[in-house]
């Protein structure tokens, strides 16, 4: 399948590589946001991201990270790349910016939210005066039946 004339699906058989491309997404990423920033969009986001090295020659490690427009330190990360760190699913994408999809920490994105909304060192909104509405990822209704869960490479 190709988008913009970029080969979408199939990318590589290799094991140790994504299965699919950025490139397409990238392209619409750009073409519906363009160079707009995280202090550019008017609602509150919170955008969860897994960094996967901080490259910190002191303490090299991996991190969490909730992008959002209310915290002053990610005012000026670009809105495009966040959205492609937090995409970047892996074994279908490639990382991106040494960033992966937030789902491996935030399964529930709205709980990511409501920690900024609460926050005093966020938004500092009381409880009872915020409104959550959430689509889908919000209740997991499944279990995995194992009596030791030792499923070596299948896992």
């Amino acid at each position: 399948t190709e988008v913009f004339g970029l080969h979408v699906f199939g990318k590589g058989s290799s094991i140790n590589s994504s299965k699919y491309s950025n490139e397409a997404l990238r392209l619409l990423c750009v073409e519906m946001v363009g160079d707009r920033k995280l202090k550019d969009v008017r609602k509150y986001l919170a955008i969860p991201s897994v960094l996967l090295d901080n490259q910190d020659p002191k303490e090299r490690k991996s991190d969490i990270v909730c992008y959002s427009n209310a915290d002053p330190q990610h005012q000026e990360e670009s809105l495009c790349d966040v959205i492609m760190r937090t995409a970047a699913a892996p074994t279908y994408f490639p990382s991106w910016q040494r960033h992966v999809d937030g789902g491996l920490y935030a399964h529930d994105p709205s709980s990511e939210a409501l920690r900024m909304a609460i926050s005093p060192s966020k938004l500092n909104i009381p409880v009872q005066d915020v409104v959550l509405i959430s689509f889908s990822t919000g209740k997991v209704n499944h279990f995995y039946d194992d009596p030791n869960h030792d499923w070596g490479y299948v896992q």
